[in-house]
């Protein structure tokens, strides 16, 4: 796979993670099994793809900032707590909100409700 696959892959991947996430957050009751251990993992490969867009490793239209890498980073560590202390940080769901929409998901989601 070449390395601009692999990164698109994680952009994609770490995407729906957070799309997962916010599902999650919304939900009227947290099933016992979220967070999702394999969430981390995800957030993780997605912010070693965003690392590799701002070193130019890759060719992508995409700009990407230190701050939405360390937006990623903020998500990744939030996620960490909630999965140590079984309870989600406050500041999470905001955080993860405005990530999806620093990357246009949710405007996609508005337009086709």
């Amino acid at each position: 796979m070449t390395r601009d696959r692999e990164v698109a892959e994680a952009l994609s991947g770490g995407l729906n993670c957070l799309a997962a996430i916010r599902a999650a957050l919304q939900a009227e009751t947290l099933p016992a099994e979220l967070p999702r251990p394999e969430w981390a993992a995800t957030l993780h490969a997605m912010e070693q793809a965003l690392e590799a867009i701002a070193a130019e490793e890759v060719r992508t239209a995409l700009a990407v900032g230190e701050q939405d890498r360390e937006r990623v980073r903020r998500v990744s560590v939030l996620l960490s707590e909630w999965i140590t202390h079984r309870r989600s940080p406050q500041e999470l769901p905001a955080l993860v909100e405005s990530t999806l929409a620093l990357f246009g998901v949710l405007a996609r989601d508005s337009a086709a409700d």
